[in-house]
Order: C-alpha cells, then structure tokens, then sequence
C-alpha cells in the first residue's frame, strides 16, 4: 500500500539539509568508531593466542626477595685531642734608632782688619816748664789709740778721770806738747810764711786726747747711773750675772756723742754693751778743747759697771 507523500515530507530533509550543513561530517566518524570496536572484540583474543604459539611471552623469573638486615656495631674513634696552640711570641719592638744630629757647621770668623798702618810721629812740642813745687801741708795729726783709756765717774758732781795704759791719773789740762822743727821748702825763703790750704772737710777734725787743753766732761753721772739700772739685762738680772762693757764714743764739738760701738763685755751675750750704748747715746758731753781753747772733737772710751742692787 502506497502512501501517497506528502507534498511537504519531501522539503524536510532537504531543510534540514540547509539548516545544518555542518553536521554532514559526523557519520564517517561513527563509521570508523564502530569498526574499531569490532576489531578489538575479535582480534585481540586472536592477537594474543598468536602470541601464545609464537612464544613471545616467556615467564618472567622471580624477584628473590630482599636480603634481611644485619646489625653491625659502628666503632666511631674518639676524635683526637685538638693540641693547644702555641702562644704567639710577641717580638719586641725595636728601639728607634737616635736621630744623629750633625753639628752645625761652626761659624766662619772673619779674619781682622788689617791694623792700620802706623803715621809717622809728628815733632813734639816743647815740653811747658814745671809748676814751681808748693810746700807740703803739715801732717794732720794721726789719732790716738785709746786702748787702755778708762773714763770712771768720781762722785755726784760729775767728773772724770782718764787713766792712762801705764796706771798713773790725768787731772785737768795737760802741758802743751814740745814744739816741733819744721823745713822749709826747697828754695825758699827764710822767714817766710806757707800757703794756706783750701777745701772742706768731710766731718770735725778729730784731735787726740794728748793734744787737748781741756778734756771732754760726761753729764750727770747719776742720770746715767739710773738709765743703767732701768735698762740692766732682764736675763742678767733674773740670773745674777753682773758686767762691764766698755763703749768706743766721738765728743763732737757741740758736746754730742756719735759713733757708738762696743769695745768689750766682761760677759758676753747677755747684752750689757746694748743698754750701755742706750744710756750713753743722746747725752750732751761738755766740749773738748784744743791747744788754742778751740772746741773740737776726740774720741774717749766709756765703762759701764752693771751691779745687781740688794
């Protein structure tokens, strides 16, 4: 029984044809896939059982099984002692060398100038004539030397004695000493008189005690006395100790004293020469005068007796 088809069946596939033209090329990839599951249902078991008769395939021998372990001692040797090191020697370091310091040349000296050369000496002048020779000043009387000379007080009045280095008293005015030649100059006249001299002296003219007229009076003896017992040497005093000092003394010709020094102590170092000289000094001395009954100056030696009063 026919079927009379459809007027449209006939487009289907035609239109579908159109629609997918890019599905045409799955059918050859079916094909070859279904072939090749066929071929590995059957020709595999054949596959193998030609290997079998071939006698490709051969047993493969036993893997022996793994040797068992061993214990083994392992001995490790005690490492060695590492050895000490050796202290390093430090060397010394060496002494700088002293720098050498080379002289420094010495200085060249100059040789000297020639001298110049001498002048002839001119003729000398004519010599003038000598002065005519003046005549000599007298010699100043030298002063005495007082050594032995003590100058004691006698009574309250205030007088003195000098007593001379042989012993004997000298009261009052001496005589007056012998006169003495003079020579005149050498070429002059007989019975003519000398040149005066000129200038100044430096202090009083000093005349000894043998040339006086009068001799010099201290002050008031009992004033001096007191002075003595207010300055006595506190040591002394306290000790007993009595002295004497002798003090070297200038009488000015007004009378005042200068020149102060100790001669002696009959003891020493108990300081009876100092209050000596502090009594003394400051005191007002009657004037010495000279032969002609001029006040002039001289020099005496003055005692101090120091005595402890009961």
């Amino acid at each position: 029984m026919t079927t009379a088809s459809r007027p449209g069946s006939e487009r289907l596939p035609r239109e579908r044809a159109r629609r997918d033209p890019d599905e045409s090329w799955l059918v050859p990839v079916l094909v070859a896939l279904v072939a090749s599951l066929l071929l590995h249902a059957v020709g595999f078991p054949a596959f193998m059982g030609l290997v079998d008769r071939l006698g490709w395939l051969q047993p493969v021998a036993a893997i022996p099984p793994p040797p068992e372990p061993v214990d083994m001692d392992i001995v490790v040797p005690e490492p060695e002692p590492e050895p000490e090191p050796e202290p390093e020697v430090v060397e010394p370091e060496p002494e700088p060398e002293p720098e050498v310091v080379e002289p420094e040349p010495e200085p060249e000296v100059e040789p000297p100038p020639p001298p110049p050369e001498a002048r002839p000496p001119r003729d000398p002048s004519p010599e003038p004539p000598p002065p005519p020779q003046e005549e000599p000043p007298p010699p100043e009387p030298e002063p005495v030397d007082f050594t032995g000379l003590t100058l004691t007080s006698e009574g309250s009045g205030g007088g003195f004695t000098v007593q001379a280095s042989d012993g004997t008293d000298r009261r009052g005015p001496l005589g007056p000493p012998p006169t003495r030649a003079r020579r005149g100059a050498p070429g002059g006249e007989e019975g003519g008189t000398g040149g005066g001299g000129t200038g100044e002296g430096s202090g009083p003219r000093i005349v000894p005690s043998s040339d006086l007229s009068r001799q010099p009076r201290p002050p008031s003896t009992s004033a001096i006395a007191q002075c003595m017992q207010d300055n006595y040497p506190r040591q002394a005093r306290n000790q007993g100790v009595e002295g004497v000092a002798r003090v070297r003394i200038q009488i000015n010709p007004n009378g005042a004293v200068s020149n102060l020094r100790v001669r002696s102590e009959s003891v020493s170092d108990q300081g009876f020469g100092r209050a000596c000289i502090q009594c003394l000094r400051g005191r007002r001395w009657s004037p010495p005068l000279d032969r002609n009954g001029n006040p002039v100056a001289t020099r005496v030696t003055y005692s101090c007796t120091f005595t402890v009063r009961q």
